[in-house]
C-alpha cells in the first residue's frame, strides 16, 4: 500500500511536470551556470577520447550511438545545438540509447518493488530528466514551425518524427508508469505538431 500511494504521489507530481501546453519557463542563472560546469566536465572525457568523431558530422555520431544520457548532459550544459543534433540522430530501437537512465529502463513491477526511499529517488531523478527533455522538444517544435515556414517542410517534419519515434520507444508496458506518460505525451505531441504541417 505504501508503494502504491508513494507512485500515486509520484504520478501526481509530474502531472504539473508534464504540461505541453506552454512555453518552458526559464531556468534560475546561478542553477544553469552550476549546472553547465558539472555536465561539461562530465563530457570531457569522452568527447577528449582518442578516434571520436566530429560532433559536426551527424553521421559519424550516429555510427558510434549516442545515448539520451550525452543528449541531456549536453542540453543542461548550455550545448542546446549539439544536443539537438545527437538527438536527431538517436536510434530508438538501440536499448543501448538508455544506458545511464535507469528510470527509463525500470518497469512498473520493478519500480513498485524498490523501498519507498528507492522509489522516491528513482522519481525524482526521472523527472529531472523528463524535464530537460521537454525544453528540448518545445526548441525542436519551435525550429520545425522555423522551417516550415521557410518551406523546409521535410526538415521539419525529420524533427518532429524524431521526437514522437523518442516518445514511441518510451510508451510500452516495459517502463513505469512515469515514464509512459511522458511518451505518450511526447508522441501525442509531436503528432498534433505533425498535423499541423500538412
Amino acid at each position: 500500500m505504501k508503494n502504491k500511494c508513494s507512485l500515486l504521489g509520484v504520478l501526481g507530481t509530474v502531472f504539473l511536470l508534464m504540461a505541453f501546453c506552454s512555453c518552458s519557463e526559464k531556468e534560475d542563472d546561478g542553477q544553469r551556470e552550476a549546472a553547465s560546469e558539472t555536465n561539461a566536465s562530465q563530457l570531457e572525457s569522452s568527447e577528449d577520447a582518442p578516434n571520436q568523431p566530429d560532433d559536426s558530422d551527424t553521421t559519424a555520431v550516429a555510427a558510434v550511438g549516442a545515448s539520451l544520457k550525452e543528449v541531456i548532459a549536453l542540453w543542461d550544459a548550455g550545448r542546446q545545438e549539439e544536443a539537438r543534433r545527437r538527438f536527431l540522430a538517436i536510434d530508438w530501437q538501440d536499448a543501448s540509447v538508455f544506458q545511464g537512465t535507469p528510470g527509463l529502463t525500470i518497469s512498473e513491477g520493478a519500480y513498485l518493488a524498490l523501498s519507498r526511499s528507492e522509489q522516491q529517488r528513482v522519481g525524482e531523478e526521472t523527472m529531472a530528466l523528463l524535464a530537460s527533455m521537454r525544453k528540448l522538444f518545445f526548441q525542436l517544435a519551435t525550429e520545425a514551425e522555423r522551417l516550415a515556414e521557410a518551406e523546409n517542410r521535410a526538415e521539419a517534419e525529420e524533427y518532429l518524427e524524431a521526437v514522437r519515434r523518442y516518445g514511441s520507444s518510451l510508451s510500452g508496458s516495459d517502463h513505469f508508469e512515469l515514464v509512459r506518460m511522458h511518451g505518450k505525451a511526447a508522441t501525442d505531441y509531436a503528432e498534433k505538431k505533425l498535423s499541423e504541417l500538412k
